[in-house]
């Protein structure tokens, strides 16, 4: 049985910086580490809205927020796989 990953959007800017470590903002770390419980090693997917996603693992988590690695980056696809008649 596959786990469900997580998706959470971002600003562009945090994701442009091409770091492979990033901090997330506040309210996010929240909701991760708090409201979702995730902890070192699970994974999640980060959106810039642009329709790329950012596979990242939390790599630690503790009073001063929610720190992730970049594992891929993944370009969105741009066309549905549904045709339309």
């Amino acid at each position: 049985m596959s786990k469900t990953l997580h998706r959470f959007f971002i600003s562009p800017e945090l994701l442009k910086t091409g770091n492979t470590l990033l901090t997330l903002p506040e309210k996010l770390s929240h909701q991760v580490k708090d409201v979702l419980h995730l902890t070192e090693g699970e994974e999640l997917i980060l959106l810039d809205n642009s329709g790329d996603e950012v596979l990242c693992s939390v790599v630690k988590s503790g009073r001063s927020g929610v720190e992730v690695e970049v594992l891929e980056r993944r370009a969105g696809k741009s066309e549905s796989s549904i045709r339309i008649i």
